[in-house]
């Protein structure tokens, strides 16, 4: 577990990617790091918290990540979260009455109250809420929609790679939106608005090689900051969610999604001109 000492870096980092480029990699989960002010309102052991953040962080997807950028042919833009999602989750609606996570029986909008297993994470405080999302939820979407926009300025279309993992076996919690659904190799989520047909079909024709891919199974949507949602769709995005046991058995499997990652950025850019800065 991560906790105050690992919080004093920046809440999010962002790595430079070829100004050719028009792919921003989004990783929102992957980080373990819960500042100390947030852990004491936490209702769980630090063994408690250990496990929990073993079941709910996204492992190693910063890691695939940053191996992708190494091996593309052009360099993608990556915006990679420092904060752990049970600190706040960057991804959930940050208003209840829009999150169909945050009912009361699942508990886990854009600040969770409650475990992977259902449990008391933190106590029901619209106080506490309100101060976390002031601290973290606000300013890293505030964040992550200038980079979008500044790349817009910059080359008139953004493709965000939204990247997850998600386990072999189903959790509590997720039986309550889609319950026994498969669980591919490859989960692929699409918006009606922002994902184009082709899109889509780039990540299945990649990933086809890690096994069986699916389109919003078990998870469904992607990520668009909503200064954007549904009215400029110069913003395509697509959500990757990788199940981990197809790449934690080894470094080996690490570096074979990231691969796969990196022909994935090849294929979206490919075409587009290299420029300066860029890679030779």
């Amino acid at each position: 577990m991560s906790t105050s000492s690992d919080a004093n870096g920046p809440p999010f980092v962002v790595v430079d990617g070829d100004p050719g480029s028009r792919i921003v990699i989004h990783v929102p989960h992957a980080s373990t790091i819960v500042p100390g002010r947030v852990r004491q309102r936490i209702e769980l052991s630090d063994e408690e918290l250990a496990q929990e953040l073993v079941l709910m962080t996204d492992a190693a997807t910063d890691r695939i990540a940053r191996e992708a950028s190494d091996l593309s042919e052009m360099r993608p833009w990556l915006f990679i979260n420092q904060r752990s999602r049970l600190v706040v989750d960057p991804e959930r609606f940050p208003d209840p009455v829009d999150e169909v996570m945050a009912a009361p029986d699942i508990g886990m909008g854009a600040v969770y109250e409650r475990t992977a297993h259902g449990g008391e994470l933190r106590e029901d405080d619209a106080a506490h809420r309100d101060e976390l999302i002031t601290a973290f939820f606000d300013p890293y979407a505030g964040a992550l929609t200038d980079f979008v926009e500044g790349r817009l300025e910059a080359d008139g279309q953004v493709t965000i790679v939204d990247l997850h993992s998600y386990p072999a076996a189903e959790l509590p919690y997720e039986r309550h939106v889609h319950a026994d659904a498969p669980r591919p190799a490859c989960c692929i989520g699409t918006d009606e608005r922002h994902t184009p047909p082709e899109l889509a079909d780039a990540v299945q024709a990649v990933f086809r090689g890690l096994g069986e891919t699916m389109v919003n199974q078990p998870f469904a949507g992607t990520y668009v900051p909503l200064r954007f949602y549904g009215t400029d769709l110069r913003v395509r995005s697509v959500m990757v969610e990788l199940r981990r046991d197809t790449y934690q058995e080894s470094p080996t499997d690490v570096a074979r999604v990231a691969g796969m990652l990196a022909r994935l950025c090849d294929v979206l850019d490919a075409g587009r001109p290299s420029t300066p800065g860029g890679r030779d």
